[in-house]
């Protein structure tokens, strides 16, 4: 199935990587690029002598550069993004008007080194476990352990282009990685219908080999499942049969569509924080939560035409 990557790494060839706060050169003579190469190579983790990414807030917002730290953990970020664009989804925290956090996909295996930090200034960009990027457009102070990965020149047109992406019901807009020359590849996106109580709704795929499954599911025909409601956030069913798993801990928002212990797709109206593997999320959630309704849904799952 056709897939769409909207994040590219510029990759600024013949400058080395260098620096790495948790390696050990192995003789005095290696440099610190050497060790971060081999460590990496050894890990089967990906290699990238980028300097720099390009994030752009939003899919026809304005293109920023990220400048690289010289650690593991950033050569490894922009190693995946040169294999294939990324495309995350923006969060806001405790609407703090101070940062958004981006989720990566838990396939993707990135070596932490964190550090106790005490402030972010405007434009840095963290990595926390499991998997999260941070970026924070005002200064703030911090208490906890984090990578830097990156900074942003604070701009007053950077500030704003991060402001201005709006995040809806947890899961809004995009940020996207791109080349020097300012292009997105442009594929088609794997979309889904999800029909409940005569109403019909578009939802985006992720991309792991729970999708895959479902997807070949579906090409053989809708796929209906009886739903109960459980908590009052969520419609939970069993599937039938077993997909494959990508489970990490996750804080669900409203729209959000996971498969949990491998055989049951959960629906979400509200918030919960469990181990799932997601699945996809409902791109308009206007009247998501009335369609559902309090109790018992059978659900349809089909293709687009």
């Amino acid at each position: 199935m056709k897939k769409k990557w909207l994040l590219i790494a510029t990759l600024t060839l013949g400058i080395a990587v260098t620096g790495c706060g948790n390696l050990t050169a192995s003789s005095a003579e290696r440099t610190e690029a050497a060790d971060i190469q081999d460590y990496l190579e050894e890990e089967s983790y990906p290699t990238s002598s980028a300097t720099e990414l390009w994030v752009q807030f939003g899919d026809n917002g304005e293109a920023f550069a990220m400048n690289l730290e010289d650690n593991s953990t950033a050569a490894t970020i922009a190693g995946y993004v040169g294999q294939s664009q990324w495309r995350l989804p923006v969060y806001s925290y405790d609407e703090s008007d101070v940062m958004e956090y981006y989720d990566i996909p838990s396939r993707y295996e990135i070596p932490d080194n964190s550090e106790p930090m005490t402030e972010a200034h405007a434009g840095d960009v963290f990595y926390s476990e499991p998997n999260r990027i941070i970026l924070y457009y005002h200064d703030a102070q911090l208490d906890g352990a984090y990578t830097k990965v990156g900074t942003f020149e604070a701009t007053e047109d950077f500030v704003d282009a991060v402001e201005n992406n709006p995040v809806l019901e947890g899961w809004g807009n995009q940020i996207i990685v791109i080349s020097s020359a300012g292009q997105v590849q442009e594929e088609t996106v794997v979309t889904m219908n999800v029909e409940v109580n005569g109403r019909t709704f578009r939802a985006s795929l992720e991309e792991n080999g729970a999708v895959d499954a479902l997807v070949e599911m579906m090409e053989n025909g809708p796929v209906t499942i009886d739903m109960s409601d459980y908590s009052g956030f969520e419609k939970v069913g069993a599937l039938g049969t077993s997909l494959p798993t990508e489970n990490s801990q996750t804080t669900t928002q409203a729209g959000d569509i996971v498969l949990y212990q491998g055989n049951q797709i959960v629906m979400f109206y509200g918030s919960n924080s469990w181990s799932y593997t997601r699945l996809g999320h409902v791109e308009d959630l206007t009247g998501w939560e009335e369609a559902l309704g309090s109790g018992d849904v059978t659900v349809t799952f089909s293709l687009e035409d």
